[in-house]
Order: structure tokens, then sequence, then C-alpha cells
């Protein structure tokens, strides 16, 4: 089922299943900003990555001396959650561990997903409740897509924004295991605060930007300069991802709080790099922004 909130500039549509982004539009001129989920590209909208972000090295993860068969990105994008406050402007679900979770992840939990239109922004907040008697490890992230304005456009007819860098390091990835390669990294040089978009830029896959250095990116028109669509990390996230399919009329900008394994790591998943904890009780918060230009 997918439910609706509004503003005077924006309308919305959000699905149980995954608690998922399935439209973001504009009122005033109709434009469709998300991507629509066209499986011959992507068949995904804009996807919560939990309890792992990207690949785990072997799909495997070891929690307290036991291994646990992993998915791409986790297993809450394919539940069904459950609405618990439905307004004008918020939507606010929750996911809760049972049987079927635990087979993958051992840990009792409340995932809370939060949508909220402030303007022309989307507030996207993850609560993690931690209701297991020991420190609960986990990644979370987001992966919005979003589509290009005008039929027949290509990602030639964009560029990426990043108002505060000049530069960035990213990390190369693995493209036959999806693992971080951390002793591989590579400098990306950017003019006048942007980077050149392209089909070859996603050569490696996707950019994986590490060490908090992206906290805005935006889509701006090339020809114009216009700000398109954008993503403001509210809060600090470790890495943050970009990612397209060749050819695809589209790009996800991706905050994320920890990433995919990095090659051959085989240790207790508390052990790895950016990743969260949570202790018995605690519910761990964290914030971004889905913007319009």
């Amino acid at each position: 089922m997918n439910r609706k909130i509004e503003n005077p500039f924006l309308y919305v549509e959000v699905s149980d299943r995954g608690a998922e982004l399935m439209r973001i539009m504009r009122k005033d001129t109709g434009a469709e900003i998300l991507w629509n989920g066209d499986p011959a590209f992507w068949s995904y909208r804009s996807p919560i990555l939990f309890p792992n972000v990207g690949s785990t090295w072997q799909k495997k993860m070891k929690i307290n001396g036991k291994e646990y068969q992993t998915r791409q990105h986790g297993f809450a994008r394919e539940k069904e959650f459950t609405c618990v406050e439905e307004g004008t402007e918020k939507l606010r679900y929750r996911l809760m561990s049972d049987e079927e979770t635990r087979k993958y992840y051992p840990f009792d939990f409340v995932l809370w997903i939060t949508y909220e239109l402030r303007e022309k922004e989307v507030l996207v907040s993850w609560e993690v409740e931690n209701r297991s008697g020991e420190v609960m490890s986990f990644t979370i992230g987001g992966h919005p897509g979003f589509r290009f304005e005008k039929e027949g456009e290509q990602k030639e007819d964009y560029e990426l924004y990043f108002p505060e860098n000049t530069e960035f390091t990213a990390t190369a990835v693995d493209l036959v295991n999806g693992t971080g390669k951390p002793d591989q990294k590579y400098r990306v040089k950017l003019t006048d605060h942007t980077l050149v978009l392209s089909d070859q830029l996603f050569d490696v896959d996707t950019l994986v930007v590490d060490d908090a250095q992206i906290r805005e990116v935006w889509l701006r028109r090339k020809a114009t300069g216009q700000l398109y669509a954008g993503v403001r990390c509210i809060d600090e996230f470790c890495s943050f991802g970009i990612w397209s399919l060749p050819k695809g009329p589209y790009v996800c900008l991706e905050p994320w709080a920890g990433r995919c394994d990095d090659e051959g790591f085989c240790e207790d998943i508390s052990q790895k790099p950016g990743i969260n904890r949570a202790k018995p009780g605690e519910c761990w918060k964290k914030q971004y922004a889905i913007l319009i230009g």
C-alpha cells in the first residue's frame, strides 16, 4: 500500500513495503523527481539499506562467533513496515525483528523510518532501537534515485555539484565481490565544486566516499546551472555513495552510516570500520534531507 503526504510544494508517496519512497512530484511544474523503478534499469526507487549496506565479504556476517548469511543491502527493503503515524505532511513507519529476521541478524530491534515535508525538502529520519540484552552492531543507508526531468535526457545533460567540496578521495570497489579496497584510493578533483556526469564515471561501479567528506551534493542542469535535486546530510554520515547503471536516466545519491565490507574482512561485525553500535535499550538516530531545487 502506498500512502501520501503533501504540502504546497511537493506531493510524496511512500510504500508500506520497505517504507520506501515511491514518488516525489513538484506541484508547480508537475516534474517527477524520484526514479520510477523501471526494471529495465533498476527496480527500486529509494530503498532502506539495513542491517548491512552493500555486500559483506563472501555474503557472510560474523556476530558473536557465529556466521550468518547476508543479502545485498540487507533485508529491510523487502519487509512490510507498519505505518504508526499518518498525517498530512508526515509518515512514521516501524519494523520489528521477528523469527525470520533473526535467521540473518540475531538481535531484537525496532527500526523506525520517518518522512516529513518541510517546504521543498523531504526530511528522512532513522531510529534504530536496541531491545536486545547486548550491544547491537549494524550499518544503515539511504539509496534515493533521481530521474532526469525530461524524456530523452542523459547524464551529460547534468552535473554533480558539491557546495562544500573542491575535491574528495574515493575508495575503489571490487567489481566482482562488491567489496571495498581501502588500499586503493583515488583523488577526485572538482572544477568550481562540480564533477562532470557521464556513464564513464560509473565504470568503477559506485563512487564510494568515506571519512564524512560529503555533506551535500546536487544534481544540477549543465546548460542553465539550475539546481535540480540533491541530498544534505543533517547528521554526520561516515560514507556516501553515488551510483547509476550504464545508460540509466537517473543517479542515486546515497548517505550511508557505514558501507560494504572491505575485501577479505572476516572479523566480527563489531570490528568493522564505520560500524554503528547501540547499547541495550539505546535508540540510535540519524537524519538527512532530500532537496528539491
